[in-house]
């Protein structure tokens, strides 16, 4: 889920950038810095949960990782200037930026001959992530705006905090 809430947001720029350049009338400029803020926070925000996976174990990093998305991505709906929307979205690029873990956890529960094939089969959720974002504009976004549609697109995020109790830590962790 995680993954797939790592396909919606990369998505959701590409979307929510037109839209915003209509509503706030938003110059070129603008709305290139605000689709490619996320990624710096996604360059910073590798190191950080890096750093707090070795530390305090892969589960506890994907669940703050988790937790830090779907938080700033339901705020960053409320947002009420353009300039709060950047600062929001780098926000949400930082927790983002921990879900690349989740392959190096996955792979350590499975035999060495499955981990190349399974860390394949993991980015399709990054690319139905990318569809799950693109369906909800189609479903949401002239009826209910961009506001309930980027909470919407939080929605993976959230659910992987649902479950996320069952899930073990990292045996390398251990």
């Amino acid at each position: 889920m995680v993954w797939l809430s790592d396909g919606a947001e990369a998505t959701l720029m590409s979307i929510l950038g037109p839209v915003l350049v209509c509503e706030w009338n938003i110059s070129n400029w603008q709305e290139a810095l605000f689709s490619g803020i996320p990624y710096i926070g996604w360059a910073v925000g590798g190191i950080i949960f890096g750093v707090i996976a070795d530390k305090y174990g892969r589960k506890a990093s994907l669940i703050l990782c988790a937790s830090w998305v779907f938080y700033y991505s339901v705020v960053s709906a409320s947002s009420p200037t353009y300039s709060w929307m950047v600062m929001l979205r780098l926000f949400v690029g930082l927790g983002i930026a921990g879900v690349p873990q989740t392959a190096a956890y996955y792979v350590e529960f499975l035999p060495v001959q499955y981990r190349g094939k399974a860390i394949v089969l993991i980015e399709i959720f990054f690319a139905l992530g990318g569809i799950f974002a693109g369906v909800l504009a189609l479903l949401l976004l002239n009826e209910y705006g961009w506001r309930w549609w980027l909470v919407a697109c939080a929605a993976p995020a959230f659910s992987f905090l649902l479950f996320s109790k069952w899930i073990p830590e990292s045996p390398r962790y251990h």
